[in-house]
């Protein structure tokens, strides 16, 4: 299985595998950044161009899937100035390099978690 996401070419939201790392929510908001582009937006826009897209989100559920994306290293935010809501989000990950970000992440928290056989695993896979 590992092999299969490693060759995995670009990212569905919408892929059941994937989904598994990430909630419905965070997908679309991700997809909403990545169409988005490097400019971001913060979460109002973000809520509003996920509306247009036919995705009826409170602003809580937002917030909450641009927290979890944070946590998982696939969005960035920045501060803006005075009069302008506080963050904006932008993707801080390809499309395409999203599925090896998610592995890592795995393999990283397997490693934390049970040390020796994460030690063993790899051994397995090296050539």
């Amino acid at each position: 299985m590992l092999k299969m996401v490693l060759e995995f070419k670009g990212y569905d939201p919408s892929e059941v595998g994937l989904r598994k790392f990430l909630t419905i929510q965070e997908t679309e908001v991700l997809e909403c950044l990545w169409k988005l582009g490097k400019g971001g937006g913060n979460a109002t826009v973000i809520q509003k161009h996920l509306l247009t897209q036919g995705c009826k989100h409170s602003p809580a559920t937002v917030d909450r899937a641009l927290t979890g994306l944070k946590e998982k290293g696939a969005i960035s935010c920045r501060s803006v100035t005075q009069g302008e809501p506080p963050l904006v989000y932008y993707s801080s990950v390809a499309r395409e390099k999203l599925p090896s970000l998610l592995v890592d992440r795995l393999v990283s928290k397997l490693n934390e978690a049970m040390p020796e056989a994460t030690a063993q695993a790899v051994k397995k896979l090296k050539p």
